[in-house]
């Protein structure tokens, strides 16, 4: 009986051991099919970012060769986010593509009217462009046949007038020698007429003493007449410059969405009329007729051009109690819908009222607002350009002063002359910025009780700008 139990107890342990055995195998050929499955899928995840991005970077150059080839336009900023999200040649070859397409379309694309220009319209422009050239040879061709046939004809009627000038020269010698024989007996009695005037010229000095005693006279009259004209000008002149003062000027544009909570408006100008960022507007209200004589009512800077017609700007200034509202009328002097607005330049030019030029400030602003200096005085006196009938404003900053240098004032002297005398209208700094809504964020707050940023009326001293300091030419 113990020999049996002794016996049961081995082949229970043998069968324990064979278990273990099996199931040590087992489990690290489960763990080591394990480890393997994990690293497929490891590498199966990292195939599939690889195609994700491979499939992101196909569909953002794709996307640009769409915009390029004008079956779907992008705006910039979107051009911009798809070459951000692109990777070394791929970057750099869309990058390149980009380029080359703008430098073609401004190559190319010299006069399209269309919408968008691509690659897809280009042909057909390039095409209208070739044709229009061939019509205008074709006319060239036939008017230079036409040149020649009038070349020849004229050679003929030449040699016609030839012969006939052959003809008349022996007619006019002919006629030379009866006017020499009549010529000498013409100075015979010439030479008797001078011996009869010599003894009449007693009386004619005479005469003369009359005649110019009689013009003094009559120049004296007319010296006084002259002045009473020229002060009748001068009345005409201010008249004219009053009435110039009240002249009213239609709107550029007007808002169309206004978003208080983010501070913009969209308005109806764009691409398609001249209009670039950073240009600034005045704004005033929907009733309004003349924009250079109504009251002001906000500022507004382009910060993004959306369409053709259509751009949006920022609020940079407007009151609680009268916003910038939808149907509001907008206004620069220095902005016209496809051309430039010409402008001089004379005086102190001071923005700031610090006593110093910001002539070049003054210069960038309507540069940036689609202006252009014909002619500008210079601290030194110098005239730059010139001033001609295209001129529409003269911007007058403040004259120069007893203590400027004589070159200076006469140059400023010379440009207000030559504006009157060009009918070309006047308008200070003031107005102009004001007009264009120019608005400088620094505000410059005086030490005095009540607080509160200066306006243009109101200096440090409460009698309008501030006053000038040493360091300026004037």
């Amino acid at each position: 009986m113990a020999a049996r139990e002794s016996q049961g107890l081995q082949v229970a342990l043998i069968l324990f051991v064979m278990i273990t055995v099996v199931l040590a195998v087992t489990t690290y050929l489960y763990f080591r099919k394990a480890e393997e499955k994990i690293q497929l899928a490891d590498a199966a995840r990292a195939e599939a970012k690889r195609a994700t991005d491979m499939y992101n970077t196909a569909d953002f150059k794709n996307q640009i060769y769409r915009h390029v080839l004008g079956y779907e336009t992008k705006a910039q900023d979107q051009l911009t986010s798809m070459l951000q999200a692109l990777a070394g040649t791929d970057r750099e070859d869309m990058d390149a593509t980009l380029k080359n397409f703008d430098q073609e379309m401004k190559l190319y694309g010299v006069g399209f009217a269309g919408q968008a220009l691509n690659y897809r319209t280009l042909p057909s422009h390039l095409v209208a462009i070739v044709n229009e050239k061939n019509s205008k040879l074709a006319d060239a061709d036939q008017r230079q046949d036409e040149l020649v046939k009038e070349r020849e004809q004229v050679r003929q009627a030449e040699a016609a007038r030839a012969v006939k000038a052959e003809t008349e020269l022996a007619s006019v010698r002919a006629e030379l020698q009866q006017e020499r024989a009549k010529f000498n007996d013409d100075r015979t009695r010439v030479v008797q007429a001078k011996d009869v005037l010599a003894a009449q010229l007693p009386l004619k000095d005479q005469q003369l003493a009359a005649v110019s005693s009689e013009a003094a006279q009559r120049i004296e009259a007319l010296t006084k007449e002259r002045d009473q004209v020229r002060v009748l000008l001068d009345a005409a002149r201010e008249q004219l410059a009053k009435q110039k003062e009240t002249t009213y000027e239609t709107a550029d544009g007007q808002i169309t969405w206004v978003n208080q909570g983010s501070r913009t408006v969209w308005i109806n100008l764009g691409s398609a009329d001249g209009l670039q960022r950073q240009m600034t507007f005045s704004v005033y209200d929907k009733d309004q007729s003349g924009v250079t004589t109504a009251p002001i009512k906000g500022r507004i800077e382009v910060t993004r051009i959306l369409e053709p017609h259509l751009a949006e700007a920022r609020i940079l200034e407007d009151s609680l109690s009268n916003p910038i509202l939808q149907d509001d009328k907008i206004y620069s002097p220095s902005f016209r819908k496809g051309q430039q607005t010409h402008f001089a330049l004379a005086g102190l030019l001071d923005i700031n009222r610090d006593g110093r030029s910001d002539q070049e400030k003054v210069k960038s602003i309507i540069n940036i607002n689609n202006g252009v200096i014909d002619c500008e005085l210079k601290e030194d006196g110098t005239i730059e350009g010139k001033m001609t009938s295209s001129t529409k404003y003269l911007v007058r900053g403040t004259p120069p002063t007893d203590k400027s240098n004589e070159k200076l004032t006469k140059g400023y002297s010379e440009m207000i002359g030559e504006a009157t005398r060009l009918g070309i209208e006047t308008i200070t700094l003031e107005t102009l910025m004001d007009r264009m809504g120019y608005f400088d964020d620094a505000r410059v707050v005086p030490m005095q009780r009540g607080g509160g940023a200066l306006t243009p009326d109101e200096g440090a001293d409460g009698g309008g700008f501030r006053k000038r300091q040493p360091g300026s030419a004037y």
